[in-house]
């Protein structure tokens, strides 16, 4: 698989997830979205965030923690609903990147692989409006102990608007 195939893999469960979660009560209330992998890069998923949950959750003292840690998100308090705690949109791939990188021989070109991959597929998605969400809506590609400054800027700045990336500098200057 090559990165523009394993882009339109990832494009193609992205709106599966989205078209699933479209249908729930709590759709109009999303505000962010994040592709969330491990530090080795060997599963995916489509995370996401409601307004209600980060009002919630939010920590006064450190309020854009819960706004730009996917882990804390929403879509991780769901238990009940098989399709979204199974992952079940992202099976394929997480099958596909868990694969790889098992047999990987030079970990910094398969990083670099996946993240190009996610980076395109976002992209995709926020350019032909698959989020079917407002401009200002977040979106990120994290890792889970990913605590990188600059990459997380880098990674991140191409998706956002620039209040929310002023936020995620913000939050990143903070925190780490």
């Amino acid at each position: 698989m090559n990165t523009v195939q394993l882009k339109d893999a990832i494009v193609k469960a992205i709106i599966d997830t989205v078209e699933y979660i479209s249908k729930e009560s709590y759709w109009d209330d999303v505000i962010s979205f994040s592709l969330y992998s491990d530090e080795d890069y060997m599963s995916l998923a489509l995370l996401f965030n409601t307004n209600a949950h980060y009002q919630d959750v939010k920590d006064d003292e450190y309020p854009l923690t819960y706004k730009f840690s996917p882990a804390e998100w929403f879509s991780e308090t769901l238990y009940d609903d098989h399709f979204i705690n199974n992952n079940e949109a992202f099976t394929s791939i997480s099958e596909f990147l868990f694969k790889e990188s098992s047999n990987c021989k030079d970990f910094a070109l398969y990083k670099s692989f996946i993240e190009e991959s996610c980076k395109l597929a976002i992209l995709y998605c926020i350019e032909n409006n698959i989020f079917r969400k407002p401009k200002n809506t977040i979106y990120l590609f994290m890792i889970s102990d990913g605590y990188d400054e600059k990459e997380i800027i880098r990674i991140n700045s191409c998706f956002n608007s620039e209040c929310n990336n002023k936020l995620l500098a913000e939050w990143v200057g903070s925190e780490f």
